[in-house]
C-alpha cells in the first residue's frame, strides 16, 4: 500500500481483510503492527487466527513482555490507556511501530455501542504518525464522510478502496405474521437445521427475547444478561445451536455454521439490518435472512418519535422501500454499495420477491402442459 496514511478499505466478508496485516507478519516483512478491535470476542478469535498461521502474536497486557509479538491485539480502551501509550512510544523510539489497524471500523456509526464515549480521544490514533488503516465490511456511501470526520480524518485527504460488498448467497425474504403464535410457528418452520448449522434470532427488545426463550426453550444473550460470556463462548464453540438475542450481538459473530438469520420486527437502520444478516453464509454457502413483521405495522411516527432527525427519517423510508414489493437485493445494493437497482441477477440466490416474480412466467405454461396432459388423458 504504498505507505499511504490513512486508508479505508471496504471489503466484503470472507474477502481477507485481515490478511493485509496477516501475510506481511508470516514473511517478517514488518515491525509490530497494533490493531484495535471494537470487542473481546473479536480480540480472542484475530489471536486465535494468527496463532494458527504461526505468526507471533498476542493481546496486550501490561505484565506480560511483548518482545517478539508482531501483532498486537487491543481494545480502543486498553489502546488510550497509560501503559500502552508508554508500550507505543517504546515502539516509535525504537522505529518498531509500523501499522495501526482499526478493525470493524463500522462501529463507530453505532450511536447505542459505549464504545463512542471514547471518539473524542480518537485524534490520538492519528496523532501517532504511522500509517493507519481502517477495514470494514459494512458502510454504506451514505455515511463514509462522517466515519471519517468521527475519527477525525479528513475525507479528501484518505486513500479509499471500495468493493461490492453484495451476499449473493443470502437469500433475502419477509414474512408476515398476525399474532405472537404464528411467530412461534413461522420460526420452528424455518429452523429446518442439519446438525452441524446453527442460527441467529434477533428481536428488538430483551423482553422480546426472553419471552421467545421461554416459549421455544432456545438461549438466550442480551447485554445485562447474568453468564452472557459464557453463552456467548458455547454458540462460537458450537455447543449452542440456535441462539436469541438482540442487536447487542451484531458484532464479534464470526461463525462459518450459521445458516439462517430471523428479525423479528423492524429493524432500527437497515445498516443494522445489513450488519446483523451479514453473520450468516460467512462460508460462502446458501443461507437465509428472513424478517417477521406484523400485519399492521407501527406508524411512521411512533416508529420515529417525536424528534427524528435527517438521518432517522431517511433509515426509516429506506426500510419501507426494502419491505415493500420490490427486489430486497436491490434496495441493499444501492444502499450499501451505491449500486444501481437492478434485480437479483442470475449468479446470486434470489430473494423472495424476484422468486415470485420468476415463477409467474412458468404458470401460463404449467397451466398449458395441465391441459395438454388431460387431453391425453381423454382421448
Amino acid at each position: 500500500m504504498a505507505r499511504v496514511s490513512p486508508i479505508l478499505a471496504i471489503l466484503p466478508t470472507s474477502a481477507g481483510k485481515s490478511l493485509l496485516f496477516q501475510f506481511p507478519a508470516t514473511l517478517g516483512l514488518i515491525g509490530v503492527t497494533i490493531v484495535i478491535e471494537p470487542l473481546l470476542s473479536l480480540l480472542q478469535d484475530q489471536l486465535s487466527r494468527a496463532k494458527t498461521l504461526g505468526i507471533s502474536s498476542a493481546i496486550f497486557n501490561a505484565r506480560s513482555p511483548l518482545d517478539s509479538a508482531r501483532l498486537v491485539f487491543t481494545t480502543l480502551e486498553t489502546f488510550l490507556g497509560l501503559d500502552f501509550r508508554n508500550y507505543i512510544n517504546r515502539l516509535r523510539i525504537t522505529q518498531q511501530l509500523d501499522w495501526v489497524i482499526i478493525d470493524e471500523c463500522h462501529i463507530i456509526l453505532n450511536r447505542k455501542e459505549s464504545f463512542r464515549k471514547n471518539l473524542g480521544r480518537l485524534g490520538e490514533v492519528v496523532d501517532l504518525k504511522t500509517q493507519l488503516v481502517l477495514l470494514t465490511a459494512t458502510l454504506p456511501p451514505r455515511y463514509q464522510a462522517s466515519l471519517l470526520r468521527g475519527l477525525f480524518l479528513d475525507p479528501n485527504r484518505t486513500k479509499i478502496y471500495r468493493a461490492n460488498t453484495a451476499r449473493p448467497n443470502i437469500r433475502y425474504s419477509i414474512q408476515v405474521f398476525r399474532a405472537k403464535t404464528d411467530v412461534f410457528r413461522i420460526i420452528q418452520g424455518e429452523l429446518d437445521l442439519s446438525e452441524s448449522d446453527q442460527a441467529l434470532i434477533y428481536t428488538r427488545t430483551r423482553d422480546q427475547a426472553r419471552e421467545l426463550s421461554k416459549v421455544l426453550g432456545y438461549s438466550v444473550y442480551y447485554s445485562n444478561r447474568p453468564n452472557k460470556e459464557k453463552i456467548l463462548r458455547e454458540f462460537l464453540e458450537g455447543k449452542i445451536q440456535v441462539l436469541i438475542t438482540t442487536s447487542s450481538l451484531s458484532y464479534g459473530v464470526d461463525r462459518p455454521s450459521i445458516r439462517i438469520i430471523i428479525h423479528l420486527g423492524l429493524p432500527y437502520r437497515l445498516y443494522d439490518y445489513a450488519q446483523e444478516t451479514g453473520r450468516a453464509g460467512r462460508d460462502n454457502k446458501r443461507s437465509n435472512a428472513i424478517l417477521l413483521l406484523p400485519l399492521d405495522p407501527p406508524t411512521k411516527a411512533t416508529s420515529l418519535g417525536p424528534h427524528p432527525t435527517q438521518e432517522d427519517i431517511f433509515e426509516y423510508d429506506i426500510i419501507q422501500r426494502y419491505i415493500s414489493n420490490t427486489c430486497r437485493r436491490a434496495i441493499l445494493d444501492s444502499y450499501l454499495d451505491g449500486l444501481e437497482e437492478k434485480s437479483c441477477k442470475e449468479e446470486v440466490i434470489k430473494c423472495d420477491f424476484c422468486s415470485l416474480e420468476e415463477s409467474k412466467w412458468y404458470i401460463p405454461y404449467i397451466r398449458l402442459l395441465l391441459t395438454i396432459s388431460r387431453s391425453f388423458r381423454a382421448f
